[in-house]
């Protein structure tokens, strides 16, 4: 089985950082992610996290919270959210994880990983309406569609058939998108990312960032043929969602 989930925000390597600030409903979240896991999760399932993973700073502060999620049950994908500021290259997180015993954890960008009989594709996103006139704002939004698009590319060639169009094969493995961001909220117009996910074929896609009063801006269900779900994580409850 793949599950999902989003923003777990996790400060065990950072004791200052404490989430209930943001609602009662944050108070011991670590726990409730711990709990709620382990009741739906095995060693033969993987989850893809989707961002937003913990507070720390460098990469050796995420040493705790990636041992966190290490031990809990199954393999798990990681992508970069907008606070992963411990993020590194893929090539340094995977050294980092293996030299920590993490082998239960693979970090995603610019590829594609087949898992089941599906293939898991992604990237951060952005979002235009932060600040549409900022210069460097719209260099990030438009990198990250580059990045989406690799990722894409690189999941057309796990399935086997090249730069073919996965809905040219009925056989041919689902290809799942996964964002930070939210590809399209009910407060923007651009439809960039979904735009590049239609013409990979891509169906479905779930994202994170949003929170609390923010869950009014998620758009849930078909959107030009793609289906959107919202998995941040107090959206889902703090149990990680069926894809």
């Amino acid at each position: 089985m793949i599950y999902a989930i989003a923003d777990l925000h996790l400060s065990i390597g950072t004791e200052n950082k404490k989430m209930d600030i943001f609602g009662e409903v944050w108070r011991n979240h670590t726990r409730k992610i711990e709990e709620n896991w382990r009741k739906v999760v095995t060693d033969n399932d993987t989850v893809v996290i989707a961002g937003d993973i913990c507070w720390a700073t460098g990469m050796e502060n995420s040493r705790a919270d990636l041992e966190f999620i290490h031990r809990l049950p199954g393999q798990k994908i990681i992508l970069k959210g907008n606070h992963d500021y411990w993020w590194n290259t893929v090539t340094k997180l995977g050294n980092f994880a293996r030299d920590c015993g993490f082998d239960t954890l693979k970090f995603l960008h610019n590829d594609a990983i087949a898992v089941e009989d599906k293939i898991i594709c992604g990237t951060r996103g952005w979002m235009l309406e932060e600040n549409p006139q900022n210069a460097d704002n719209h260099k990030i939004f438009e990198r990250e569609k580059i990045r989406l698009e690799l990722s894409l590319e690189k999941a057309t060639q796990l399935v086997g058939a090249g730069s073919a169009r996965p809905q040219d094969h009925a056989k041919a493995p689902e290809i799942i998108a996964f964002m930070h961001y939210p590809p399209v909220t009910r407060h923007s117009e651009n439809a960039d990312f979904l735009d590049i996910m239609r013409s990979f074929g891509v169906r479905r896609c779930f994202y994170g960032h949003l929170h609390g009063k923010s869950h009014k801006a998620a758009i849930i269900g078909d959107v030009n043929g793609v289906n959107l779900q919202l998995v941040a994580s107090d959206y889902v409850g703090f149990v990680p969602r069926l894809v």
